[in-house]
This record gives C-alpha cells, structure tokens and sequence, in this order.
C-alpha cells in the first residue's frame, strides 16, 4: 500500500521519500522473515523503481534507485525464473534509465539493450502480453531516435518497433 501512497504523494508534487523509505523497511522486515519471498523482492523493486523515477522527475540521477531495483529484479528472478512480472519489472527500469542517461546527451544503449532482452523473456513466458509488446516497441522506437541522433540508420530499428507495436494491437 505505502507504494501507492507514495505514487499519490508524488502525483500532489509533494516528496513521497519518507513513504518509499519506509515501504522498503517494510519489504526489508518481510524478506528478513520470508527471505526466499520472490513476490517481496518484486515488491521492493516496485518501490525503488517509484522512488528512482521521482527522483528522476526531479532533475536528480535515478541511478541508485535503480540500481538497486535491478538488483532485486534479479534476487526475484533467482528464486522464480519464470516470472514474466519480474521480467516486465526489470525491463521498465532498464527502460526508464535509458531515457535518463538519452535526455542528458548519454548513450542508452546498453540500458536499452536490457530493456529489448527482459521485455523478449516477457513475451517467451507470455506472447500474448499485449503490454510487453507495446513497451518493447517503444524501448525500439527511443533506441531509434538515439541512433538517429548519432547519425546512424535506425531503419531496422524502426522496423523491428513497428512489428511489435503491430503485435500489440493484434
């Protein structure tokens, strides 16, 4: 619950840190007690990636957040591998990053790289995630207009973006 308050607080323009703070003591406190408990790591990365995004919004590097909601995306994935919620998870924030480190003039390329990966292990587990599909296509499309920035052809980029947005709406 403290994840949606936080989300509520934020969407107010009010700092929601106190709230993701103590959301991840709470997920702290249950994987200290359930420690094998993919659901609390997915839970907690939920959180950092809220708390990353906040910061991001505000002009501040998300990095650590999102750091450290990578990492527990993978803890989940270790103990459920075929969790296509962990793979969706990790792919937004690896998606998110991109777009930080694209709209500071960095290269995204490697945190797009991911996000394609993770949101394709999505899709493994369930094709029809229309949602995996539609934020694949955008990762593609964003990974386009960096390339194109760069001076390179992102035609089959573009192409490869298209066909999953076609595969969404199917």
């Amino acid at each position: 619950l403290r994840t949606n308050w936080g989300n509520s607080i934020m969407n107010r323009g009010e700092d929601p840190g106190s709230v993701y703070a103590d959301a991840i003591a709470d997920y702290d406190k249950t994987l200290e007690l359930s420690p094998a408990s993919a659901e609390a790591f997915m839970g907690r990365g939920k959180v950092r990636t809220n708390w990353g995004n906040f910061r991001m919004n505000r002009g501040e590097n998300p990095g650590p957040s999102y750091r450290e909601a990578i990492a527990d995306y993978g803890r989940a994935l270790k103990l459920k591998p075929a969790s296509a919620e962990a793979f969706m998870g990790r792919g937004l924030v690896f998606t998110n990053w991109g777009s930080f480190r694209m709209k500071r003039g960095e290269s995204p390329e490697l945190e797009y790289a991911e996000a394609v990966s993770d949101y394709g292990k999505t899709l493994e587990l369930n094709a029809e995630s229309g949602e995996a599909w539609m934020r694949r296509g955008d990762v593609r499309t964003n990974w386009g207009v960096f390339r194109r920035s760069q001076g390179e052809n992102p035609g089959q980029v573009f192409q490869d973006a298209l066909a999953d947005f076609n595969r969404a709406v199917a």
